[in-house]
């Protein structure tokens, strides 16, 4: 039976901003960059950064604050109000920023999957450096998920799968890529109880790409 913790969504043909699919990385705080490792290195992770529209950013923020109050309304784990979506923030233009990602060990101990990335055709693609600046399609699940920092929860994005449709020629830096609640009038949204329909498989081969 599906997890009903989990739920899919999806971008189409969007520009990815920092690409990190090759080679897992781990964030240096003092540098205030990624840095590449090797995945067994503690904390490493494959992640993905794209950018939204301000409309679309905030749409997505409320699909995440909707899906996060479904499933507090039915789990008793869930014990503080909506802190934040990890991996999100509003840069300065107005663009929404989003990672998401898949650590390379699971809570498991187990090594974790390379990122599925394919190209239009559904071809696995060969060469998966590619930079920011590039476009195509993500897939990735919303799920509950503590912070170890503040102790609040919120949504965690697990990365599942990448369609390359344009390499680009590179983005910026890493830098600045934190676990920010986005704007108050983006979540007034009310609780409301999870309803049957809300459970879905952690990976949706069905969508098309």
């Amino acid at each position: 039976m599906a997890n009903p913790d989990f739920k899919n969504m999806h971008f189409k043909d969007i520009e990815f901003a920092y690409v990190h699919l090759d080679q897992p990385t781990v964030f240096d705080m003092s540098e205030n960059a990624s840095k590449k490792v090797d995945p067994s290195h503690p904390g490493a992770k494959y992640s993905l950064t794209f950018t939204l529209s301000a409309e679309d950013g905030e749409k997505f923020a409320s699909d995440c604050l909707q899906h996060f109050n479904e499933r507090k309304a039915e789990s008793k784990k869930i014990s503080t109000a909506f802190g934040a979506v990890h991996g999100m923030k509003i840069r300065d233009d107005g663009l929404y920023q989003v990672t998401a990602s898949r650590k390379c060990v699971n809570a498991g101990g187990q090594q974790s999957a390379e990122i599925p990335v394919i190209d239009a055709n559904g071809d696995a693609v060969a060469n998966r450096g590619f930079m920011g600046g590039s476009r195509g399609t993500v897939l990735f699940s919303v799920y509950p998920a503590p912070n170890p920092s503040s102790g609040k929860w919120g949504v965690s994005l697990g990365l599942l799968k990448v369609q390359l449709l344009k390499r680009g020629a590179g983005g910026g830096d890493d830098a600045g890529i934190f676990d920010v609640a986005p704007r108050d009038e983006v979540f007034g949204l009310p609780p409301v109880a999870a309803p049957a329909s809300a459970a879905a498989a952690v990976l949706d081969d069905d969508i098309p790409f």
